[in-house]
Protein backbone atom coordinates (compact mmCIF):
# COMPACT_ATOMS: atom_id res chain seq x y z
CA UNK A 1 0.00 0.00 0.00
CA UNK A 2 1.51 3.37 -0.77
CA UNK A 3 1.25 6.05 1.53
CA UNK A 4 -1.41 8.49 2.21
CA UNK A 5 -1.65 11.66 3.67
CA UNK A 6 -1.64 11.40 7.64
CA UNK A 7 -4.07 15.11 7.26
CA UNK A 8 -6.33 13.52 4.76
CA UNK A 9 -7.33 10.28 6.51
CA UNK A 10 -8.45 12.15 9.48
CA UNK A 11 -10.15 14.65 7.70
CA UNK A 12 -12.24 11.73 5.94
CA UNK A 13 -12.15 9.88 9.29
CA UNK A 14 -13.46 12.78 10.92
CA UNK A 15 -16.27 13.48 8.42
CA UNK A 16 -17.70 9.63 8.12
CA UNK A 17 -18.18 10.06 12.42
CA UNK A 18 -19.78 13.06 11.66
CA UNK A 19 -21.86 11.47 8.97
CA UNK A 20 -22.84 8.57 11.48
CA UNK A 21 -23.79 10.86 13.77
CA UNK A 22 -26.06 12.68 11.45
CA UNK A 23 -27.68 9.59 10.59
CA UNK A 24 -28.53 8.58 14.05
CA UNK A 25 -29.55 11.59 14.92
CA UNK A 26 -31.92 11.92 11.82
CA UNK A 27 -33.07 7.96 11.30
CA UNK A 28 -32.74 6.64 14.51
CA UNK A 29 -33.66 9.05 17.91
CA UNK A 30 -37.17 9.38 16.31
CA UNK A 31 -37.85 6.31 16.17
CA UNK A 32 -40.33 4.83 18.63
CA UNK A 33 -39.76 2.06 20.81
CA UNK A 34 -41.37 -0.65 18.30
CA UNK A 35 -39.18 -0.21 15.73
CA UNK A 36 -36.18 0.58 17.82
CA UNK A 37 -36.28 -2.79 19.13
CA UNK A 38 -37.78 -4.77 16.21
CA UNK A 39 -35.82 -7.47 14.72
CA UNK A 40 -36.38 -8.38 11.48
CA UNK A 41 -36.40 -12.10 11.55
CA UNK A 42 -35.37 -14.28 14.87
CA UNK A 43 -31.82 -14.42 13.84
CA UNK A 44 -31.40 -10.99 12.64
CA UNK A 45 -30.44 -7.68 14.59
CA UNK A 46 -32.69 -4.93 15.32
CA UNK A 47 -31.83 -1.31 14.80
CA UNK A 48 -31.15 -1.27 18.85
CA UNK A 49 -29.05 -4.53 18.46
CA UNK A 50 -26.74 -2.81 15.68
CA UNK A 51 -26.10 0.23 18.30
CA UNK A 52 -25.70 -2.31 20.91
CA UNK A 53 -23.31 -4.19 19.33
CA UNK A 54 -20.94 -0.80 18.12
CA UNK A 55 -20.72 -0.02 21.93
CA UNK A 56 -19.53 -3.40 22.89
CA UNK A 57 -17.21 -3.14 19.94
CA UNK A 58 -16.24 0.34 21.54
CA UNK A 59 -15.82 -0.50 24.73
CA UNK A 60 -13.01 -2.84 23.38
CA UNK A 61 -11.28 -0.66 21.15
CA UNK A 62 -11.51 3.02 22.83
CA UNK A 63 -9.58 2.48 25.67
CA UNK A 64 -7.09 0.85 23.50
CA UNK A 65 -7.21 3.85 21.16
CA UNK A 66 -6.56 6.53 24.38
CA UNK A 67 -3.24 4.63 25.67
CA UNK A 68 -2.00 4.44 22.33
CA UNK A 69 -2.35 8.53 21.77
CA UNK A 70 -1.16 9.13 25.94
CA UNK A 71 1.84 6.59 24.40
CA UNK A 72 2.39 8.78 21.68
CA UNK A 73 2.43 12.19 23.34
CA UNK A 74 4.44 10.56 26.27
CA UNK A 75 6.96 9.50 24.00
CA UNK A 76 6.83 12.53 22.14
CA UNK A 77 6.39 11.07 19.08
CA UNK A 78 5.81 13.52 16.53
CA UNK A 79 2.96 13.61 13.51
CA UNK A 80 4.37 12.83 10.02
CA UNK A 81 3.05 14.29 6.92
CA UNK A 82 2.28 10.63 5.51
CA UNK A 83 0.76 6.88 6.72
CA UNK A 84 1.55 3.88 5.06
CA UNK A 85 -1.54 1.22 6.36
CA UNK A 86 -0.25 -2.19 7.38
CA UNK A 87 -1.71 -4.66 4.68
CA UNK A 88 -3.39 -6.68 7.66
CA UNK A 89 -4.97 -3.44 8.53
CA UNK A 90 -5.73 -2.56 4.80
CA UNK A 91 -7.23 -5.68 4.38
CA UNK A 92 -9.62 -5.50 7.61
CA UNK A 93 -10.86 -2.11 6.70
CA UNK A 94 -11.54 -2.93 3.11
CA UNK A 95 -12.79 -5.96 3.67
CA UNK A 96 -15.26 -4.32 6.42
CA UNK A 97 -16.15 -0.43 4.68
CA UNK A 98 -19.47 -0.47 3.00
CA UNK A 99 -18.84 -0.40 -0.81
CA UNK A 100 -19.52 3.59 -2.14
CA UNK A 101 -23.00 2.10 -3.56
CA UNK A 102 -24.47 1.19 -0.17
CA UNK A 103 -23.52 -2.68 -0.67
CA UNK A 104 -22.00 -4.16 2.32
CA UNK A 105 -19.09 -6.57 1.65
CA UNK A 106 -19.76 -10.01 2.49
CA UNK A 107 -21.26 -10.89 5.69
CA UNK A 108 -19.07 -11.67 8.79
CA UNK A 109 -19.21 -13.43 11.81
CA UNK A 110 -19.23 -12.46 14.91
CA UNK A 111 -16.00 -12.91 16.79
CA UNK A 112 -16.97 -13.42 20.52
CA UNK A 113 -20.12 -14.52 21.67
CA UNK A 114 -20.20 -11.23 23.80
CA UNK A 115 -20.02 -9.04 20.59
CA UNK A 116 -23.24 -10.33 19.16
CA UNK A 117 -26.59 -9.06 20.87
CA UNK A 118 -28.84 -11.71 19.87
CA UNK A 119 -26.47 -14.45 21.69
CA UNK A 120 -25.06 -11.96 24.76
CA UNK A 121 -29.30 -11.14 25.22
CA UNK A 122 -28.07 -7.15 26.14
CA UNK A 123 -30.49 -5.06 28.37
CA UNK A 124 -33.62 -3.98 26.04
CA UNK A 125 -32.79 -0.27 26.52
CA UNK A 126 -31.90 2.12 24.08
CA UNK A 127 -28.31 2.51 22.98
CA UNK A 128 -28.49 5.62 21.38
CA UNK A 129 -27.44 7.73 24.01
CA UNK A 130 -24.07 5.62 24.68
CA UNK A 131 -23.30 5.25 21.22
CA UNK A 132 -23.82 9.01 20.47
CA UNK A 133 -21.35 9.91 23.43
CA UNK A 134 -18.45 7.10 22.55
CA UNK A 135 -19.03 9.29 19.09
CA UNK A 136 -17.95 12.33 20.74
CA UNK A 137 -15.05 10.63 22.06
CA UNK A 138 -14.12 9.54 19.00
CA UNK A 139 -14.03 12.93 17.42
CA UNK A 140 -12.10 13.86 20.13
CA UNK A 141 -9.27 11.01 19.71
CA UNK A 142 -8.89 11.70 16.21
CA UNK A 143 -8.61 15.16 17.02
CA UNK A 144 -5.95 14.48 19.02
CA UNK A 145 -3.75 12.09 16.68
CA UNK A 146 -3.29 15.08 14.33
CA UNK A 147 -0.16 15.86 16.35
CA UNK A 148 0.85 12.44 16.58
CA UNK A 149 2.70 9.50 14.07
CA UNK A 150 -0.52 7.22 12.93
CA UNK A 151 1.77 4.58 12.29
CA UNK A 152 3.29 4.74 15.91
CA UNK A 153 1.55 2.48 18.81
CA UNK A 154 -0.20 -0.43 18.13
CA UNK A 155 -3.45 -1.45 19.35
CA UNK A 156 -4.64 -4.71 20.03
CA UNK A 157 -7.84 -6.05 17.93
CA UNK A 158 -10.34 -8.43 18.81
CA UNK A 159 -8.07 -11.56 18.38
CA UNK A 160 -4.99 -10.56 20.47
CA UNK A 161 -2.70 -11.60 18.35
CA UNK A 162 -3.17 -8.91 16.22
CA UNK A 163 -2.18 -5.60 16.57
CA UNK A 164 -3.11 -2.58 14.47
CA UNK A 165 -1.03 0.52 14.08
CA UNK A 166 -3.38 3.91 15.13
CA UNK A 167 -4.17 4.53 11.57
CA UNK A 168 -5.99 1.44 11.17
CA UNK A 169 -7.69 1.07 14.07
CA UNK A 170 -9.48 4.37 13.54
CA UNK A 171 -9.73 3.59 10.05
CA UNK A 172 -11.09 -0.24 10.80
CA UNK A 173 -13.23 1.09 13.50
CA UNK A 174 -14.77 3.69 11.64
CA UNK A 175 -15.37 1.23 8.53
CA UNK A 176 -17.13 -1.55 11.32
CA UNK A 177 -19.74 1.60 12.46
CA UNK A 178 -20.85 2.43 8.95
CA UNK A 179 -21.09 -0.82 7.72
CA UNK A 180 -23.17 -1.78 10.77
CA UNK A 181 -25.11 1.71 10.62
CA UNK A 182 -26.06 0.48 7.12
CA UNK A 183 -27.37 -2.56 8.08
CA UNK A 184 -29.33 -0.63 10.76
CA UNK A 185 -30.97 1.65 7.69
CA UNK A 186 -31.65 -1.81 6.12
CA UNK A 187 -33.78 -2.85 9.26
CA UNK A 188 -35.74 0.14 8.97
CA UNK A 189 -36.60 -0.53 5.44
CA UNK A 190 -37.48 -4.62 5.76
CA UNK A 191 -39.42 -3.59 8.98
CA UNK A 192 -40.90 -0.35 7.92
Amino acid sequence: MSRLSSQQILDDLIADVEAIINTVQSEFIPLDNDLLYKQPAPDKWSVNQCLQHLNVTGYHYMPRIKRAIEGAVGNCQKRKESYRPSWLGNMAYNATKPAEDGIIPKPMKTFKKEFNPIIAEYKPTSSIPEFLEQQKQLLHYLDQAKNINLGGNRISSLIPIIRFKLGDAFRFLIAHEQRHILQAQTVLLIIN
